[in-house]
């Protein structure tokens, strides 16, 4: 017999939750203010739909081979290696968006 929605546990409960807020936040950014900036940057549609269909591409190419080694191997590891990859191109994009805004694109 299936558990009613509200009886879920505490941790299920809380990935919702993250989820959630993962997504809206992703939808603004992607939706919104990462587009205009792109715009506002490169002052043509054109280039802006190509990174945006590049990005989709990345996260396919990275998902795929991600869900494999997840498991083949161990998801913690993927989700260390996916933390480690975060840290390294979170400065990196923050870099490029400052020079970009400064108008070195």
């Amino acid at each position: 017999m299936l558990k009613p929605f509200f009886a879920l546990g505490r941790n299920v409960w809380l990935n919702l939750v993250v989820a959630a807020v993962a997504g809206f936040a992703d939808s603004v950014w992607n939706g919104t203010i990462g587009v205009a900036f792109l715009y506002d940057v490169w002052k043509t549609n054109k280039r802006v739909g190509v990174a945006e269909a590049l990005n989709g591409l990345a996260n396919l190419a990275v998902a795929i081979p991600a869900g494999w080694a997840a498991d083949r191997w161990s998801r913690a590891g993927v989700i260390k290696c996916g933390a480690l990859t975060i840290a390294i191109a979170a400065p990196l994009y923050a870099y490029a968006v400052l020079e970009a805004a400064a108008g070195r694109d």
